[in-house]
């Protein structure tokens, strides 16, 4: 029983750092980054499919994009910083909703203008559901294992 709370501890720990560096990005790190227009080049829901682990297949939402700064054209793909899951299903994969030669608005990095993000919203769901997940946990480790 005692390697279940190792186990647990450890792996509360690593979602604690995965999420602290998730908060400094969207509460710091994006506040300092600029908005311009760009326009999608595709957008489709990809499926992702593993040799090795089924638990890493799935249905995941895809947007390349590309943007201007200072004269020089960039693409992208990069969607959100927040937590997503391969979902199983491909109908409850689109979130965004866009489409090809749609005009966005990116939010990219000014120092370095390779970088950039299409949602630079916070989803608070990237606390919620793995919070209540290590509650469960906790609660099955701790308590009715123990009993």
């Amino acid at each position: 029983m005692d390697i279940f709370k190792f186990f647990f501890i450890i792996s509360l720990l690593v979602w604690l750092v995965y999420l602290s560096s998730i908060l400094i990005f969207y509460f710091i790190t994006i506040k300092k980054w600029k908005k311009i227009d760009g326009i999608v080049l595709e957008s489709d829901v990809k499926y992702h499919g593993s040799v090795i682990d089924s638990d890493q297949e799935g249905w995941e939402e895809n947007v390349v994009y590309k943007y201007s700064v200072n004269s020089v054209d960039y693409q992208n793909d990069c969607i959100t910083k927040n937590l997503s899951w391969l979902l199983p299903f491909n109908d409850f994969k689109r979130k965004y909703n866009y489409k090809q030669n749609q005009k966005i608005e990116i939010t990219y990095n000014p120092k370095n203008p390779k970088k950039s993000i299409l949602d630079p919203k916070f989803d608070y769901n990237t606390i919620f559901i793995p919070l209540a997940f290590y509650t469960i946990l906790y609660y099955f480790i701790f308590h009715a294992i123990a009993n």
